[in-house]
């Protein structure tokens, strides 16, 4: 098939010169400032139980972010022992229903919760959560990087070798 001024790909499908069609759109700035803004609502947080922090029992670590005016997720708690808690629950259902590019994961920025927009104010809301039963929204956001390549499948781990009986 002629591509890209008559020349064409050796394979018949795909850009010549081994260049992909997300590079060459990158090339050009079309896949820039790409980003992906979600609301994440968490009717209940009355589940939570101890952790080691308020914020904790929501399921998620937060930090500042690198201007000082929002939050980032720092670490999600882990499915099997953190499964209780609303941030980690929200994530399940996420996948449950094949959305799993709205789960909250660790670089996430929060630019909302309940409304509040401010640093401390956005704290103040994630301690009163954790400490009463109260609904919870999240506005979310994150950078989307190479939206139109497959990302690389993981390496599979080698198989243990048969136990001696």
């Amino acid at each position: 098939t002629p591509l890209l001024g008559g020349r064409s790909s050796s394979s018949g499908h795909g850009v010549a010169g081994g260049a992909t069609q997300a590079s060459l759109l990158r090339g050009r700035g079309d896949l820039k400032n790409a980003r992906l803004e979600f609301q994440a609502e968490l009717p209940d947080t009355s589940s939570v139980h101890l952790r080691a922090s308020a914020i904790e029992r929501l399921g998620f670590r937060v930090r500042p972010d690198a201007d000082k005016t929002g939050l980032r997720v720092k670490a999600i708690g882990d499915e099997f022992r953190a499964r209780d808690t609303p941030i980690v629950e929200y994530n399940l259902r996420q996948e449950r229903f094949r959305r799993p590019l709205y789960k909250i994961t660790p670089g996430d920025r929060i630019r909302k919760v309940n409304g509040s927009e401010t640093f401390s104010d956005m704290i103040r809301e994630l301690h009163w959560a954790s400490d009463h039963e109260s609904e919870l929204r999240l506005s979310l956001e994150r950078d989307l990087f190479d939206v139109l390549e497959v990302p690389p499948q993981p390496a599979c781990l080698p198989h243990a070798p048969p136990l001696e009986g």
